[in-house]
């Protein structure tokens, strides 16, 4: 591997189940699922007070058509907003992580202070181009944007840098650490999800059956090796 080029790198990322991939997947799913839940509930509310404002003294055929019409426009709104929402946190937080982790394939080496490093910049470009962040334009928005973006970073730096400590190693070894013992898991699951599809197609069933099944010869494995 040391005589691996960056390119090598990151390509071999892609080529077999590693951390990097998988994280800024997961990442950016639950980043889209919290912004979609916070970004809808607020477009909701907003909604609700706009929809009675522009609608006072408007006549319905009834009390029902009057609350299904104003759950409509509230279900659009929460929808919209959230769907906003959650493209933006998934972007933001995505984007840090896949820089950061990327960042130690290449090098070979992982900082904590890959997230501010990354973050900082990003949230003031985003800011900038795409209006991400709900700041005034100018100087005095893109410094919000990147105090944001350098306080989301540093939190994250301690985050790494207190699990460093609790298992006594240093940052860029812990990391290390934690990613072979998270590409293990990833390849037994992925032997397993491979053995799932074989006894699905070998013998017709469901998939919880298969699933069922798989555990079972694994059972039998685990007992025979006792």
């Amino acid at each position: 591997e040391e005589d691996m080029s960056g390119w090598d790198r990151i390509r071999e990322l892609y080529e077999k189940p590693s951390m990097e991939r998988d994280v800024v997947e997961r990442v950016a799913r639950m980043s889209f699922l919290g912004g979609f839940l916070v970004g809808g509930s607020n477009g909701y509310l907003l909604a609700k007070q706009q929809y009675e404002m522009a609608n006072k003294g408007r006549k319905y055929l009834s009390p029902s058509d009057a609350i299904k019409r104003r759950l409509d426009y509230a279900i659009v709104r929460f929808s919209m907003k959230g769907f906003s929402m959650g493209v933006k946190a998934a972007l933001i937080s995505g984007s840090i992580t896949l820089l950061s982790t990327h960042t130690a394939a290449v090098s070979r080496h992982f900082s904590a202070f890959y997230f501010p490093a990354f973050s900082g910049p990003l949230a003031v470009l985003l800011h900038s181009v795409g209006g991400v962040f709900a700041f005034p334009t100018g100087m005095m928005g893109v410094a919000k944007a990147f105090g944001l973006g350098i306080s989301s970073g540093l939190t994250l730096s301690a985050v790494c840098g207190l699990y460093a400590l609790s298992i006594d190693r240093s940052v860029d070894s812990a990391y290390w650490h934690v990613k072979k013992e998270y590409e293990e898991v990833l390849e037994e699951e992925g032997s397993f999800e491979k053995r799932v599809e074989e006894v699905i197609a070998e013998q017709n069933v469901w998939r919880y059956q298969a699933v069922k099944i798989v555990k079972e010869e694994e059972d039998n494995k685990m007992k025979m090796l006792d």
